[in-house]
């Protein structure tokens, strides 16, 4: 078969690889509008002309952003620390509460002042105690240590001869008919547990009762 009296093999036939490139070309063409077209409208949204100030409209809000989070973050810390300091305020008082009813019990049991807050440390007690707990935990250091409420021998420690006077010599016999061990005064004895609580109560006026 001949071929078209009006063919020509000219240069107006293109070759295949031509035709490729031509059909890339175009491609190329077509995503570069996309893409074009998808950057002017984000630069619309953010409401910035081009892209250099599209960065910086960014780089501006992720830095407000992280302040405000440290923001955030310091006053979580501050709020973390102000409990920390209030677990700390409650657990000191709630300490002293306890010491306090330990030491009026064993004041109760016969101890002094001075004694009791050196006993306090033999009372086996929680740090949530009651006052039952307490009571029996001194009663317990009684039954072991029965010598701590034991009061003192009469005389004994003070180092002194009996039958010498405060100042070394022999002491003097009274003369007969008087009678040495009187008193002197007519006032009732103190009581020596309602002394040694409102010594108590000077180290912690919060803990006297109300009238």
């Amino acid at each position: 078969m001949g071929k078209p009296a009006d063919y020509k093999d000219d240069e107006d036939v293109f070759s295949q690889e031509e035709v490729n490139r031509f059909m890339r070309e175009d491609r190329t063409k077509e995503a570069t509008k996309a893409r074009t077209k998808a950057e002017e409208d984000i630069l619309k949204a953010l409401g910035v002309e081009n892209l250099e100030d599209a960065k910086a409209t960014i780089a501006a809000k992720k830095k407000s952003d992280d302040e405000a989070q440290s923001e955030i973050d310091r006053a979580k810390s501050t709020e973390a620390e102000n409990e920390r300091k209030a677990n700390e305020a409650n657990a000191t008082r709630s300490q002293l509460e306890l010491t306090s009813k330990v030491e009026k019990a064993l004041i109760r049991a016969g101890l002094t002042v001075e004694a009791a807050e050196r006993a306090r440390k033999l009372v086996d007690i929680g740090e949530k105690a009651s006052d039952d707990d307490i009571k029996t935990a001194v009663e317990a250091l009684k039954t072991d240590l029965p010598g701590v409420f034991a009061p003192p021998p009469e005389g004994a420690g003070d180092g002194q001869n009996k039958d010498l006077g405060p100042d070394g010599k022999p002491k003097v016999p009274p003369p007969p008919g008087s009678n040495p061990g009187a008193r002197k005064d007519t006032k009732p004895p103190a009581d020596p547990h309602k002394a040694a609580l409102e010594k108590l109560y000077e180290r912690y006026p919060n803990k006297r009762p109300k009238d």
